[in-house]
C-alpha cells in the first residue's frame, strides 16, 4: 500500500518574538494533520532556547533581513526571492509568510499564505489620527501589494481589510476548547474551499479575544 506524500509548508518566522511562539506551535499543531513544516528563520538567529523548543522542526536560516528592521525596500525585494527560490529547491507546496512584504515582488510557483500579524496603517490611524511618516508609509505600499498578491490572508482583525483589498473575507472563530480546535478550524477552512479555488483570496480574520483585550493595545507589535 502506497503511503501518501506529506504536504510541505515552507513557514517563515523570526526569532525575534511572538511570531517565533506561533510559528513553532502551528508547526507542531499542523504535523498530527499531515503537514511537513520547514521554518525559514528571518533576522537574527534563533537562541539556544528556542532551538530546544522548536526540536524535531527542521530550521533554514536564511540571513535575510526582517521587514520592520530594514531600511532598503530593495532588500525587501532580494529577501522575496531569496525565499521562491527555497520554496522551489526544497521542493514545498505552500508557502506561509509571517509578513505580505515579501510576496510584493517574488514570484512564488505554489501558493502563498500572507499572515499580517499587525498593521501598522490602522493602528496609526487608529491611535495617531494622522499622516503615516515617510518611513512607514513605503512599507505599507510593499505591504498592500504583498497581502493582493497573495492566494489567502490570515489577519487578526477585519480591520486590515480595507488595506488587503481582497475578498470575500470569512471570519474564523477561535474562542475554542483546544481538544475541539482541530475539528473545528479543520471544518471552517474546508468550507473556504482553498483546496479547490487555490486563487480564491479569502481573508480569514481572528476575532479579538475580548474588546478589554483590544483597548488595552497602546502600540503596534512589529510591523
Amino acid at each position: 500500500m502506497t503511503t501518501a506524500r506529506r504536504l510541505r509548508l515552507l513557514l517563515t518566522t523570526d526569532a525575534v518574538g511572538g511570531v517565533w511562539v506561533y510559528s513553532v506551535e502551528l508547526a507542531r499543531a499542523l504535523k498530527p494533520l499531515g503537514v511537513e513544516v520547514l521554518l525559514a528563520v528571518m533576522g537574527p538567529s534563533p537562541e539556544e532556547v528556542q532551538r530546544r523548543d522548536a526540536e524535531g522542526i527542521r530550521l533554514i536560516e536564511t540571513g535575510l533581513p526582517l521587514d520592520w528592521t530594514e531600511t532598503n525596500p530593495a532588500e525587501l525585494a532580494r529577501a522575496g526571492r531569496v525565499l521562491a527560490a527555497i520554496a522551489a529547491r526544497e521542493g514545498v507546496d505552500l508557502v506561509q509568510t509571517c509578513s505580505a512584504v515579501v510576496l510584493a515582488d517574488a514570484q512564488f510557483a505554489q501558493p502563498t499564505v500572507a499572515v499580517q500579524h499587525s498593521c501598522v496603517a490602522s493602528w496609526w490611524a487608529a491611535v495617531r489620527g494622522t499622516p503615516l511618516p515617510e518611513d512607514f508609509e513605503w512599507r505599507t505600499e510593499l505591504v498592500a501589494a504583498g497581502l493582493r498578491h497573495a492566494t489567502a490572508v490570515v489577519a487578526p482583525s477585519a480591520v486590515v481589510h480595507p488595506t488587503a483589498q481582497v475578498g470575500p473575507f470569512v471570519v474564523i472563530a477561535h474562542r475554542i476548547q483546544p481538544g475541539a480546535a482541530r475539528d473545528a478550524v479543520t471544518a471552517q477552512l474546508r468550507d473556504t474551499d482553498l483546496a479547490v479555488r487555490p486563487h480564491r483570496r479569502v481573508l480569514l480574520v481572528r476575532s479579538e479575544t475580548s474588546p478589554e483585550a483590544a483597548s488595552r493595545r497602546s502600540s503596534p507589535s512589529s510591523p
